[in-house]
Order: structure tokens, then C-alpha cells, then sequence
């Protein structure tokens, strides 16, 4: 979903929360109450024979273990509608070695971990929180990959639990937006521009989500990150031997399709102008995108409430008027599109990049798990970007044309065919 965090000034914040860290000089048992970090320690990267890349970072006091399959929504096929979102619902439960539900919840509860899984277009990611031992606990490790035993009830619930989560973000503004503009930029109907999550009307049954989660749960291009890891030798001889057993089957994501940009439009549904627009940023870097989006962020005037985002490729900007302003709240954000097409000075490039180093450190580096995401995006080393590499990544991003979606009182939101003769 695109996240629209509460105010500039509360993300300003967060770039202040680091204190003196004489206090924990002076006394270093003392708990941290602040992003406090010690000095970065570089990341190991290893890819097995089976096509697992592994990667791990010591930088961290606990564990936090992510698993992320290159496979999401979009590798759906018609009859696997809503496989992805129903599927992370499977992850520990009853596998078909035989192990129940409970006795997965109970080795995860007695080695002190917590669990979490997400689902998205192109990716798919499980994993766990924990301590170091319990990262190299093959054990623990297994239930990443045990293969599901599809009972019944599993799946039952797996559906439920997806239904419940969609009809929460269909009651959402920001959700729909989430949904609708990548629909304007792939196309309603393609495997990118259809939502992600599971339908009540056309979901799949129980062969379509075991058919899609039997090829999409493969450790071979997968990608498991962790934090917390000491000897990066030693935790790759534990995952290889925890996922002895696992499917390494070549992964096969279909035709996606390609990005052409588009509009999508409700009128009613909310009061005021809700709008979206992003162009195609899957051609540069996760941290070339972060960049972008605070540049755009820092272009935008106060007039109107508005946020950037990056999701799943595309990268954009989000924003909320009253009714007969969308407009000009259309304006604003195209003059910030308009400033990165003209490479912006340097004060404002060297701002995003400091700013974007901020989001990374606020979004993931305040916690194991967070550092653990940010490995899996390619990010475990910072933000590299400098002047002319935003330049041409910016120039990149605009070229692939804009989209955009809007929903309420948006009788003045300019239609695409306005929109694209800007850019």
C-alpha cells in the first residue's frame, strides 16, 4: 500500500531522535533510547548451488531472519487470483512432513521468536525476530520453507484472513489509490495493473493457491537476509542444512507485462480530490527510487497535504484538496515532476539524498527486522547516489510516462491525455 506518514515535520523528527551517546559511554549497560547505532560493520553475500543468495550483517544485538521469493500478484495466473495474498496466510502452518500448526507456534514461541510475512506484485517474504542461536536453530530455520500440507481447515482460514485484510483496504482511500494506480499504469487487467490482493468475487479456490505457492515458494532465485549474524560462514552451513529438504525448482514468474502509464478515475467515494501520480522507476535502484521520492517531497509546496511514495517500481507523489483545488493540487505536483526532469540544483539533490538517508534509517534502520528489509532491497550499505546519478535516473523514471489515479470530488483533476503533454 502506499504508506502516507502523518506530517512533514513528524518525518523531520526522526532525523533528531539520535542522542548523545556519552550516556552510553559512561554507561554502556544502560538500554538505548534512541537510534543509537555503533559503527557499521560490512554485509556478506553467498549464493549456494541451489540459487539461494544469502546475505547477512552483523550490525544488530538480535536476529531478524527474511526470506523473499521473486514472486508475487503479478505471477498469478487467472484461475491463481489472490494466490499471493492468501498464501502468506499458509506460512506456519501444517506442513506435509507432518508437523501441526501449534507445534510450529510452539518452537517458534520457545526459541523467543515472533513471526511476520507480507505479500506485494513482484515479491513474496516470510521470516521471523529472534535470537542469534535461534538464526542458526535449523529447527527454526526449516519452517521457512517446510512445504505446506494444504489441509483443509489451512486454507479455510488462509482465505479468511486474506478477505478480511482486502475488505480493510477496500474501506481505505490511500488503499484504493495503492490499487488504482498501478492499474492506470499497467492496464486494469495485466497481470501488474490488477490488485493484489485476494477478491471475495474472483479469488481462487484451493488448487489455484496450492498450484501458485508450489511454484512460487522455491529457494532457487530467493534471497534470505539476516541481521545479528557474527559468523557468516557458519550461519550458511546452518540455512544449507536447514533447507536440505526444500523445492529448488526453477521459478517461472510469466509475462508480466510492460509499464505504458494511464489514468484511473471514481468520482465520489470520499470528500475532496485524492490523487496519485508515479512514473516507472523499476529501472533504477531501490535507493536511486527512496532519493527520487524525497526530491519530489522537497519540490512540493506547502499549499496542499502530500506525500511521496515508492512501491513496487513505481515512484510518485500522493496528495489530498478540496474538490474544486485538485487542479491546482495536479499543478504542484506536476511542477515537482517538472523540477526533476530539469535535474534540479545541487543543494536540492545533495537535500533528497540526505533526507532519503533519513527514510532508510527511520523505516528500517530502528530495528533488527528493518535492517533485515533493507538488506533484501539492496540497501545494507547505505544509499550510494550523488548528483549525476540522480540526474540520470530521474531522466530514466520520466521517460517511461506518468500515470495517474484519483478518486472523490475530482471534476478539476485534468485528464491523462492533459496530464502526459507536460512531461
Amino acid at each position: 500500500m502506499i504508506a502516507c506518514r502523518a506530517s512533514r515535520s513528524f518525518k523531520a523528527a526522526a532525523t533528531y531522535r539520535q542522542f548523545s551517546s556519552s550516556v552510553l559511554e559512561d554507561f554502556p549497560g544502560a538500554p538505548s533510547t534512541s537510534f543509537y547505532t555503533p559503527a557499521v560493520k560490512p554485509t556478506s553475500t553467498t549464493t549456494t548451488s541451489s540459487g539461494l543468495k544469502i546475505t547477512s550483517s552483523p550490525n544488530a544485538t538480535s536476529s531478524s531472519v527474511t526470506l523473499t521469493f521473486p514472486a508475487g500478484s503479478a505471477s498469478e495466473t487467472a484461475s491463481q487470483t489472490g494466490a499471493a495474498h492468501a498464501s502468506k496466510f499458509l506460512n506456519f502452518a501444517s506442513t506435509a512432513c507432518g508437523t501441526s500448526t501449534v507445534a510450529h507456534v510452539h518452537a517458534l514461541e520457545n526459541a523467543g521468536c515472533t513471526t511476520f510475512h507480507s505479500h506485494g506484485r513482484t515479491s513474496s517474504m516470510v521470516g521471523f525476530t529472534g535470537s542469534p542461536e535461534a538464526a542458526h536453530d535449523g529447527s527454526v530455520l526449516g519452517i521457512l520453507v517446510k512445504e505446506s500440507a494444504y489441509a483443509k481447515w489451512d486454507v479455510r482460514d488462509a482465505i479468511k484472513y486474506a478477505k478480511i485484510e482486502s475488505a480493510e483496504n477496500d474501506t481505505d482511500t490511500y488503499g484504493y489509490l495503492s490499487s488504482a494506480i498501478f492499474a492506470a499504469g499497467y492496464g486494469a487487467h495485466t497481470p501488474m495493473g490488477k490488485p493484489s490482493d485476494y477478491s471475495s468475487e474472483s479469488g481462487c479456490n484451493f488448487d489455484g493457491i496450492k498450484e501458485w505457492r508450489s511454484n512460487a515458494y522455491t529457494t532457487n532465485g530467493a534471497h534470505l537476509c539476516a541481521t545479528g549474524i557474527a559468523d557468516h560462514s557458519a550461519f550458511v552451513k546452518s540455512v544449507e542444512a536447514a533447507f536440505a529438504g526444500a523445492n529448488t525448482k526453477a521459478i517461472d514468474t510469466g509475462a508480466v507485462g510492460g509499464y505504458t502509464g494511464g489514468e484511473s478515475r471514481f468520482q465520489g467515494g470520499s470528500d475532496g480530490a485524492h490523487v496519485a501520480m508515479a512514473f516507472d522507476g523499476s529501472g533504477v535502484s531501490a535507493g536511486e527510487r527512496m532519493v527520487i521520492k524525497s526530491f519530489l517531497e522537497g519540490q512540493f509546496g506547502k499549499e496542499f497535504s502530500a506525500e511521496g511514495f515508492e512501491s513496487d517500481g513505481l515512484v510518485g507523489l500522493v496528495g489530498f484538496s478540496k474538490g474544486e483545488e485538485g487542479g491546482a493540487l495536479v499543478d504542484a505536483m506536476s511542477k515537482a515532476f517538472e523540477a526533476l526532469g530539469k535535474g534540479g540544483s545541487d543543494g536540492a539533490i545533495e537535500s533528497a539524498i540526505k533526507s532519503a538517508k533519513a527514510d532508510l534509517a527511520f523505516d528500517y534502520g530502528g530495528s533488527s527486522r528493518g535492517e533485515a528489509k533493507a538488506l533484501s532491497l539492496g540497501l545494507g550499505g547505505g544509499i550510494e547516489s550523488s548528483a549525476g546519478s540522480f540526474k540520470t535516473a530521474g531522466g530514466l523514471v520520466l521517460k517511461s510516462g506518468v500515470s495517474v489515479a484519483s478518486i472523490g470530488d475530482i471534476g478539476s483533476v485534468p485528464f491523462w491525455g492533459t496530464l502526459k503533454t507536460r512531461f
